[in-house]
């Protein structure tokens, strides 16, 4: 079944087109792997595909078929739909031939993560198509194993974060000052933490410095960062990893992999998806009330 998983929850908008079936994937036997539940992480084969949740016993195979990224915090909502076309035109898919659309639901800055919430939910609802949102850390931290925080940028000087225990959430989200996470984590016994939102304070995460999360289990990326469409990292010099003529090929990376993943996000809900089961509405995990706030009634004046 052919999804198509989006996020804007971050600086990062980013977008893939993903296949997810039952079975195991080729170079990964039976014995070899064990699929892994949902929100776990998953056995990765040398294509690039992985053995995610377990659907009726049986493991189900992401595959990521065309992703992109672009980091630039102030452009999702001119980037995102370009971007989805890109995906489906590189892999000549048409929208109609798609079963359903995967979002991340955040936490993230209101506008941003709006438009992500917004056009998943336009999309789906214009092809009559199902949309399941998956929390936008879990993009990150079901790829980890051990216990670890992911945290990203909640402005205002503060961070989002969640704790995982390989690749299971166990706490949050949460929306909190660096010095407060600190605090909670050492609380929760948790010495790690991961994601964009944890480079932006390195003196207070100082101590729970480790190393980030694997890039995207996609077998084909295209990774941008900054306004211009030639500006591609990770790849090479206007190269994409993938086997298309012209392209090289290689492992697929991203700009930085410490963003949420669209193709984790699709696994994480494979199960749902390959069972046909209805989603949950889209609501988004804004955690605090945005800036703008009704007018107060014009105060009465005596004369």
């Amino acid at each position: 079944m052919l999804l198509i998983a989006l996020d804007t929850a971050t600086p990062a908008c980013s977008v893939a087109l993903v296949d997810v079936a039952h079975g195991y994937p080729p170079g990964l036997s039976d014995a070899a792997a064990t699929p892994a539940t949902a929100g776990q992480p998953a056995a990765t084969a040398a294509n690039g595909s992985e053995a995610g949740a377990v659907v009726g016993g049986q493991a189900v195979v992401v595959t990521g078929r065309a992703a992109r990224q672009v980091v630039d915090p102030r452009r999702h909502a001119e980037l995102l739909v370009p971007l989805v076309r890109e995906v489906l035109d590189e892999a000549a898919v048409r929208p109609a031939d798609l079963d359903g659309v995967v979002v991340g639901l955040g936490p993230g800055p209101f506008t941003s993560l709006r438009v992500g919430v917004v056009t998943a939910g336009a999309f789906a609802d214009a092809l009559g198509k199902p949309a399941y949102g998956i929390c936008s850390l879990d993009g990150v931290g079901a790829g980890l194993t051990g216990r670890v925080a992911v945290a990203t940028d909640a402005r205002r000087r503060e961070v989002y974060w969640a704790v995982y225990a390989d690749g299971a959430r166990v706490a949050g989200p949460f929306v909190d000052r660096p010095r407060a996470v600190v605090d909670a984590l050492r609380e929760m016994s948790v010495s790690r933490l991961v994601g964009p939102g944890a480079a932006l304070y390195p003196d207070v995460f100082a101590d729970l410095a480790g190393p980030g999360p694997h890039p995207w289990p996609a077998s084909a990326t295209g990774a941008r960062t900054g306004a211009g469409p030639d500006t591609r990292a990770g790849t090479g010099s206007g190269t994409r990893s993938g086997a298309g003529p012209g392209q090289t090929s290689g492992p697929p990376r991203t700009a930085d992999p410490g963003y949420p993943s669209p193709v984790v996000l699709a696994r994480l809900a494979a199960a749902d998806v390959l069972a046909r089961r209805p989603p949950a509405p889209l609501v988004p995990l804004y955690l605090r009330r945005p800036d703008a706030a009704e007018p107060h009634p014009p105060k009465t004046v005596a004369v």
